[in-house]
């Protein structure tokens, strides 16, 4: 199991800025390749080009990750590597000013450098995406936040598969209504023993046997925080 040596990030007021990742080259099979990647985001983000498209300087050999947070700037995290857990297998993304994003089957799993950080996120069960009309499944998940100190806040989810493009806090992009053969699926979590609104999330899953992956989701970590995530190009998991 790979660990990259992150180092805590100074918010400057926007979603990725701050102190640069240690260590990349030791996280990933292709280490060059992650290395060319992150020096090129890294590059545009100093230009202050945003990140709304595939970089100029592409490198197919690597995955990418377009990231929003709120109504900030666009922008581009690389994927890392991939952790086997007892829970299943977890992407770790960075960007290419040290924040990391840590996703399971499309889930935050752990965030490093927004305003509110999740980390140590369990689920009981292990979630599942339902089909069309079957029966929507509810799990219990708990996780704890930095810089607040919350720990062992827990929120009972349910999924609900759904049979067309929903109307989300975002507009989907164009390229994610016209696409085919997504699965859309809507989970709606209260935290345990509390009153007030649930935290509705999106998410769009490609529907191909063997290889299903989450390639948008909208999700929300507070009330008045939330991501919006696009896995890009859709063709390298999306033909």
């Amino acid at each position: 199991m790979c660990s990259g040596v992150v180092t805590r990030p100074r918010m400057l007021g926007g979603f990725f800025y701050g102190l640069a990742v240690a260590g990349l080259s030791a996280c990933a099979s292709g280490g060059s390749a992650l290395v060319e990647s992150f020096q090129m985001l890294a590059v545009q983000a100093m230009s202050g080009e945003q990140a709304s498209a595939l970089p100029r300087a592409y490198n197919p050999k690597m995955r990418y990750l377009r990231a929003q947070l709120n109504n900030e700037p666009v922008a581009l995290l690389v994927l890392g590597y991939v952790d086997t857990t007892p829970q299943g297998e977890v992407e770790v993304w960075y960007s290419a000013n040290s924040e990391v994003l840590k996703l399971m089957d499309g889930r935050v799993l752990a965030t490093q450098g927004l305003p509110l950080d999740w980390i140590g996120v369990r689920f009981d069960p292990r979630p599942t995406w339902p089909s069309l009309g079957s029966e929507t499944p509810i799990f219990v998940r708990t996780h704890d936040e930095l810089p607040s100190y919350r720990f062992g806040v827990r929120e009972a989810v349910q999924t609900q598969a759904w049979s067309q493009t929903p109307a989300t806090r975002w507009s989907p992009p164009s390229e994610i209504q016209g696409a085919k053969n997504l699965q859309w699926f809507k989970e709606t979590a209260r935290a345990t023993g509390a009153l007030g609104s649930a935290e509705v999330s999106w998410f769009a899953r490609n529907s191909q046997s063997g290889d299903a992956v989450v390639v948008y989701s909208e999700q929300c970590l507070a009330p008045m925080l939330c991501l919006r995530l696009q896995r890009v190009p859709l063709e390298k998991d999306y033909p």
